[in-house]
């Protein structure tokens, strides 16, 4: 995973992930109104949302970029807030700042978000 992370600081790819973490940061969270995970379209029109739609904006900005093996990550217990995990690093509408996946702990790969957004 540390070999990860310095290959991703080498080739730019950490500064692709920041500048599109903080991009879509800047959105205003908003709680959900809706049951749905909104598209980036509505994320867009509606200036934001909860944090499992800026963990959708976030994928599907990264995923443009030629990104690949993302994944939805929410806590194993205690309050429910979904992150995206991207080569190793944790994006969250909490904080600009990149984390090591590794140095957060509790937390488990959503894959029923995924298989959600797989399905768009």
């Amino acid at each position: 995973m540390k070999y990860l992370i310095i290959i991703a600081l080498l080739t730019g790819c950490a500064d692709k992930i920041h500048a599109v973490n903080k991009r879509v940061n800047s959105y205003q969270y908003t709680p959900d109104k809706v049951s749905y995970m909104k598209t980036p379209e509505e994320f867009i029109k509606d200036g934001g949302g909860d944090c499992e739609d800026f963990a959708n904006m976030k994928y599907q900005a990264l995923l443009a970029e030629g990104f690949t093996g993302m994944k939805f990550v929410l806590p194993v217990k205690g309050e429910q807030h979904a992150m995206l995990e991207v080569d190793g690093l944790i994006l969250d509408n909490m904080n600009d700042k990149l984390n090591r996946a590794s140095s957060v702990k509790g937390y488990r790969v959503n894959y029923e978000t995924m298989q959600l957004i797989a399905r768009k």
